[in-house]
């Protein structure tokens, strides 16, 4: 690792004119490390008996920020073992004595990934996954880490992370059950929409391929804001699959959407939490469908990157065509009832041909489109009995919006049935256009669209994708071959 200047005068720097550091450390050893650390640097070094503050809870976190009459701690380092978790209680008792000013510096050696990788920026990650999750809930928000050289007042450690935080007005903490209450009356508050208690718990709780991350910040027993993500398994085609999160549900209480600036706002930190508490699940990266401001703000402060404009497709429908609409003898159309073992062996089959793409195998379509409260048309064609290809339609006012869609790339024309026999249906009678969002990838895909006469337009939302959190190194290239629909995404 490479530092442009020691360990300890990066120390001194985040400390800044600070008149007194408290050091503390729970492991044999540690506290005496910590304490001559804090001399080093220049610090009045004071004992845990002067962090005693009486009418704290058990956990310590729900006690109110005292005035600057108690808040008396300019600043405070802590040298934690490996692994060492920070305890509520404590971070409670320091979060009252700090002042508003004052700074919480933790360090921790340097641990690899559980994937074995040694590089810089992963084994920082790695060594502060628990820490930022733990400083979140005890109401800190983190302004800086980075990797230091060794510490000679320090044992056994060959480099070290350092978190430098501050007391923060809202405490940031993942998923309760019963949080869900509040979440609906923040979710009403944001959109302007009800949505049923089924259709979140469908969402979060049903989904099969593990539960969902949800960062939530709260002023008190008031829910405040919301950073949320389902998961999703992408499949590569030479063989493998990548575990990744979509962001969704992301929501503020106007009340706290002026507090803190960029890295320290609340959206920040929630992502921050949620990028942190993701580390458990070994997740790969990140990708949301974001809007001009959201995008803004991921590509600023997030590290995020922009991998495209959302690709729009759109298809007028001319009244005249529509009734001349025919699904065509040479493939056979049927309503899916439901999605069997035929599904699987499809996906197999065909995913090669899409280079990456989610995996659509029979448990996910069969969660995927039993959403609460929304009318699919799922559509299958078929060529002498065998499956070459299937679609889901929905009906938007005078849209008809093809959602989803795996075909045969030896029946490309299976396509042309499936949309046919859509547009037929009670679900196409009296569109004006058909929309969807397709990838301009495979390269027979794209050209099957303009085929069927589908035309690329800008997403009327000006929606693009975004991608972080890439601790998989190739998310970029791995990316730019992703084969999705609007049916990856929560908007359909």
């Amino acid at each position: 690792m490479s530092q442009t200047k020691p360990a300890i005068d990066n120390l001194r720097d985040h400390l800044g004119p600070r008149a007194r550091s408290y050091a503390v450390g729970s492991e044999a050893g540690w506290a005496k490390s910590a304490a001559r650390l804090a001399e080093r640097i220049g610090g009045t070094v004071l004992d845990t008996e002067g962090l005693e503050v009486e009418g704290l809870d058990a956990e310590g976190l729900d006690a109110e920020i005292p005035g600057d009459d108690s808040a008396n701690l300019d600043a405070c380092i802590w040298c934690a073992g490996p692994g060492e978790a920070l305890p509520p209680r404590t971070l409670g008792l320091l979060r009252q004595q700090l002042t508003a000013t004052g700074r919480l510096l933790v360090l921790r050696p340097l641990t690899a990934e559980p994937t074995g990788s040694t590089s810089g920026p992963m084994m920082l990650r790695a060594s502060i996954q628990d820490l930022v999750v733990g400083l979140s809930a005890a109401g800190f928000v983190r302004l800086d880490q980075l990797a230091l050289e060794p510490i000679d007042s320090l044992p056994h450690a060959e480099g070290w992370a350092l978190v430098v935080a501050r007391v923060a007005p809202l405490t940031v903490r993942g998923y309760r059950p019963g949080d869900e209450v509040a979440i609906s009356h923040l979710f009403t508050q944001s959109f302007h929409a009800q949505r049923p208690d089924s259709a979140w718990r469908w969402k979060f709780l049903e989904h099969p391929w593990g539960q969902r991350v949800i960062s939530l910040a709260w002023d008190g027993d008031m829910l405040r804001g919301q950073y949320a993500a389902t998961p999703m398994r992408l499949v590569r085609a030479e063989g493998g699959e990548d575990r990744a999160l979509q962001l969704c549900d992301i929501m503020t209480s106007p009340a706290v959407r002026s507090i803190g600036r960029g890295p320290t706002a609340v959206l920040s930190r929630m992502l921050r939490h949620l990028y942190a508490t993701r580390g458990e699940q070994r997740i790969g990266f990140v990708i949301g469908f974001n809007t001009a401001t959201s995008r803004a703000f991921a590509l600023r402060f997030t590290d995020g990157h922009e991998l495209e404009p959302v690709a729009f497709w759109q298809k007028d429908v001319a009244p005249s065509a529509q009734r001349q609409t025919s699904p065509g003898k040479r493939y056979r159309i049927e309503v899916i009832d439901r999605f069997g073992g035929r599904f699987d062996r499809f996906f197999d089959r065909v995913a090669p041909a899409y280079d990456y793409l989610q995996r659509r195998d029979a448990v996910y379509l069969s969660w995927r489109f039993a959403q609460p409260g929304v009318d699919y048309l799922p559509l299958a064609a078929y060529r002498f009995g065998r499956l070459v290809g299937w679609s889901i339609f929905r009906r938007q006012e005078d849209e008809l919006v093809w959602g989803d869609a795996l075909v045969d790339p030896r029946h490309p024309d299976a396509a042309r049935s499936l949309l046919a026999a859509a547009e037929a249906s009670a679900h196409g009678t009296g569109v004006a256009r058909v929309t969807g969002w397709f990838a301009a990838r495979p390269a027979w895909w794209r050209e099957m669209l303009a085929e069927l006469d589908f035309e690329p337009r800008p997403e009327p939302n000006d929606l693009s994708l975004i991608y972080g959190l890439h601790s998989e190194p190739a998310a970029g290239d791995l990316l730019a071959h992703w084969y999705y629909t609007k049916a990856d995404s929560d908007l359909f």
